[in-house]
């Protein structure tokens, strides 16, 4: 879930009230907030469904607030299977185009190294349009796009 009011900031109890509503649900989640403080993003999971063995937020460089975050999931009902469930907020500004496309390279690049022989799920707000090079370039590589593959 990407732009989620962060837990400081004048719009705190939102992002507080929605947690507790989704606790209530049986719903666990992983949160990260940008340096900013200005907005965040959220992971949430059935707790009876999934464990979360492992949770990781990178910054793509200390100046920039944009990151990827990910849990690295284990299915309730069988151990064996783990997945990886990431999101992501990529830079806003037209011009940033170059940095979608570091950023974008280094999605592929970490998931590559990291995790061969997991699937890898990847949402979040990359600010850029399907048919443009941040996207096209993550397509590209390996990765399949959900939304085509179930028409």
């Amino acid at each position: 879930m990407s732009e989620v009011d962060a837990k400081t900031g004048s719009h705190s109890e939102t992002y507080l009230e929605l947690s507790q509503i989704m606790q209530e649900l049986g719903y666990g989640h992983q949160y990260f907030e940008k340096s900013t403080a200005t907005s965040a993003s959220a992971i949430f999971y059935k707790q009876d469904k999934f464990s979360v063995i492992e949770s990781s937020q990178r910054c793509f460089s200390p100046e920039e607030p944009e990151f990827l975050m990910h849990c690295l999931f284990r299915l309730e009902s069988n151990p064996a299977f783990k997945f990886v469930f990431s999101e992501t907020h990529l830079q806003a500004e037209p011009a940033g185009i170059e940095q979608r496309i570091q950023q974008t390279n280094f999605i592929q690049e970490y998931y590559a190294d990291q995790y061969q022989d997991v699937p890898v799920f990847i949402a979040g707000n990359f600010n850029e349009e399907y048919k443009n090079e941040p996207i096209t370039g993550v397509m590209n590589s390996g990765f399949q796009d959900l939304y085509s593959l179930m028409q």
